[in-house]
C-alpha cells in the first residue's frame, strides 16, 4: 500500500505566556562565620556578648528571604588556647534553619580568635559552588592566632571562588575595627560597627535586607521559553487522503 506523509508543524509552549520563570542568578546563600571566642564573655548591657548575639541571630535568620539558604561556621566554641578550634557546624547551602539556631544556641565562649583559618575553612566549603556567597563575619575582637586576615581574604579572592565578606564589630576596639574594615573591603563587602546589641540587630538586618534584594531579583528574572516548534510526521494510506480530499 502506497503511503505519503504530512507533515504538521506545531508549537508546544512550555508555559502561559510563552515564557518560563528563570533566574539570572541563583537565589543568594548566606554563611555566618561566629565567634564564640573567651572574650565573648563581656557584658553587652545585661547580658553576655554571646547571649545577646545569640539573641539576634533568631531574629535575623528569622527575617531571611525565604528562598535564602543558610551556613554555619564557628570558632574557639570548644577548647581553650586552641587556634585550631574551628568547625563547620551547618554546611552552606542548607534549608534547615531551625539547625543553624540550635548550634548558635549551643555554643559556649572559651577559645581563641583564629578568624585567618576560620575565612579560609569557610571559603573552602564553597569552591565547587557556581554562586556568590555571602559571609558574615561577626567578632569582637581580632585576630589572636599570629596571622593575618586582611591578607588571606585578598588571596581567597584571587582563587576565583565567589564569595563576598561583610564584617561585623561587635564593641569592637579600634585594633579590631581597622582589622575587620581590611576583612571586608577585601572581600568585596562592607564594615558595620555595633556597639550594643541593638547595634547587632540593625548590622545584620541590613546585611539581610541586601540579601533579600539579591533573591527577590533572582525569583522575578524570565527568560523567554522555547517555542518548541518541530514536526509530526504523520503515515497514512494513499486511499484516507483521496477520501479527506473528496
Amino acid at each position: 500500500m502506497k503511503e505519503i506523509h504530512v507533515l504538521i508543524a506545531g508549537a508546544f509552549f512550555l508555559l502561559a505566556g510563552g515564557v518560563s520563570p528563570a533566574r539570572s542568578q541563583e537565589v543568594p546563600e548566606v554563611l555566618f562565620v561566629f565567634d564564640a571566642s573567651g572574650s565573648m564573655h563581656q557584658k553587652a548591657g545585661s547580658d553576655t556578648r554571646l547571649a545577646a548575639a545569640k539573641n539576634v541571630m533568631n531574629q535575623v535568620v528569622a527575617n531571611l528571604d525565604p528562598d535564602v539558604r543558610v551556613g554555619l561556621v564557628a570558632y574557639g566554641h570548644r577548647r581553650r588556647g586552641d587556634c585550631a578550634d574551628i568547625q563547620v557546624l551547618v554546611p552552606p547551602g542548607s534549608p534547615d534553619r531551625a539547625l543553624l539556631l540550635e548550634k548558635v544556641s549551643s555554643l559556649e565562649a572559651r577559645g581563641m580568635t583564629p578568624i585567618t583559618d576560620a575565612l579560609s575553612v569557610a571559603v573552602e566549603t564553597l569552591k565547587l559552588k557556581e554562586n556568590e556567597t555571602t559571609l558574615v563575619l561577626v567578632s569582637d575582637g581580632e585576630e589572636t592566632c599570629h596571622a593575618d586576615p586582611c591578607a588571606v581574604v585578598k588571596q581567597l579572592k584571587a582563587t576565583g571562588i565567589r564569595f563576598v565578606v561583610h564584617a561585623v564589630g561587635f564593641q569592637a576596639d579600634a585594633a579590631t575595627r581597622k582589622q575587620l574594615e581590611c576583612i571586608a573591603a577585601n572581600g568585596g563587602g562592607r564594615y558595620f560597627q555595633a556597639d550594643d546589641a541593638d547595634g547587632l540587630l540593625a548590622a545584620l538586618s541590613s546585611i539581610g535586607g541586601e540579601i533579600r534584594v539579591q533573591a527577590e531579583a533572582a525569583r522575578t528574572a524570565v527568560k523567554p521559553a522555547g517555542t518548541g516548534l518541530g514536526k509530526i510526521v504523520l503515515e497514512m494510506p494513499e486511499e484516507t487522503c483521496r477520501s479527506m480530499a473528496g
